[in-house]
């Protein structure tokens, strides 16, 4: 028998057996197993924590939205003087409030308005209730409210038969004293509605002459607009909106 060599000792131990192959190979499998089934844990779990902040957002948000949308018609008892909500602006014709409804329809977007007993449309109203609360012994006058697309706001327009008043418009500079001066509406580009206003068969007088200008070093933009019917209107673009949060009437 030969002796064996220091070489072929160290050749022996560096050639890898089948069996050594064998269990490298099941332990790398292994490993790579391992590793995905744990990477399938954490992916479930990910997953399931995305659902339920998903659930929770999809929960939170209808039920704002539910909240926004639901018709709370009970009136509160707890503002100073009863005050509960916005009910209209009343505007004076001089000449039809078929006329008028018309005009504020095409120029400002307002629709007639109706209720759960129709059109509120009424003409040739005697009542004396009404006219006594009005400040008179006896009236007669057409009544119709109009309501705005986008802000809810209402319009009550007038025109009295009798007694009649001062039919004559009167127009009040920014500056008078005394009534409400101006009714203001937030736009989007205080710009683009000028212009358009502007172009568009408003029959109205434009207090501010030019283009609108910013404040700076304020975000505002606002111009001043009286209609035909003497109501001063400012479009104001800057102030953040928000909506659903202003009690109206809705008839």
């Amino acid at each position: 028998m030969s002796a064996t060599t220091p070489t072929d000792i160290e050749s022996t131990s560096q050639v890898p057996t089948s069996k050594d192959t064998e269990t490298k190979t099941y332990k790398l499998n292994s490993s790579i197993m391992h590793a995905l089934a744990a990477l399938a844990v954490v992916s479930l779990i990910w997953g399931a924590v995305m659902t339920g902040l998903y659930i929770a957002h999809f929960k939170s948000t209808s039920a704002i939205i539910a909240a926004l949308e639901t018709k709370d018609t009970t009136i509160r008892t707890d503002g100073t003087l009863g005050i509960a909500a916005i009910s209209h602006i009343n505007v004076i014709v001089n000449d039809d409030i078929d006329v008028g409804a018309k005009y504020y329809e095409e120029v400002l977007g307002f629709v007639p308005a109706a209720n759960t007993d129709g059109p509120m449309h009424y003409t040739n109203i005697t009542n004396h209730g009404f006219c006594v609360d009005a400040g008179f012994e006896t009236c007669r006058v057409d009544i119709i409210f109009l309501k705005h697309e986008v802000t809810n706001l209402y319009l009550e327009l007038f025109f009295y038969y009798e007694p009649s008043g001062n039919m004559k418009i009167p127009i009040f500079n920014t500056n008078d004293a005394g009534g409400i001066r101006h009714i203001a509406l937030e736009v989007s580009d205080a710009v683009d509605t000028y212009n358009k206003l502007k172009a568009s068969n408003h029959q109205g007088t434009f207090i501010t002459k030019d283009t609108p200008i910013p404040l700076d070093p304020f975000p505002y933009t606002f111009f001043y607009w009286i209609d035909r019917y003497g109501v001063q209107w400012e479009f104001e673009q800057g102030r953040p909106v928000e909506y659903g949060h202003i009690a109206g009437i809705t008839g």
